[in-house]
């Protein structure tokens, strides 16, 4: 073999190689492409989840407060509307007073 040879056959070995490096790197390049797209999502999807958490604290503080508050509700709503029924009452009496008597 002739040193032309071997010179010609080791340039086409490393035209070889550079070829595929480039498809290489154009696959590299295609699947960053991709992951970025896919690290935004991901950015985007945990800003969403932060907002909704935050959101669940805000009402289970407003819940905290209402729970709180339900035993004195119970209280004043049954007084109201046994003042109602009572009111009711004694103008049932009074009525059938004035019609029986």
């Amino acid at each position: 073999m002739a040193e032309s040879d071997v010179m010609e056959y080791r340039l086409s070995a490393l035209e070889s190689s550079v070829g595929e490096i480039r498809s290489a790197v154009k696959s590299i390049d295609a699947s960053l492409q991709i992951l970025s797209r896919l690290e935004q999502r991901h950015a985007e999807t945990r800003d969403g989840l932060e907002r909704a958490f935050s959101e669940l604290a805000d009402h289970e503080t407003r819940v905290r407060v209402i729970e709180a508050e339900q035993p004195t509700t119970k209280l004043i709503k049954g007084w109201v509307i046994g003042g109602i029924v009572g009111g009711l009452s004694m103008m049932g009496i009074a009525l059938v007073k004035l019609v029986v008597g």
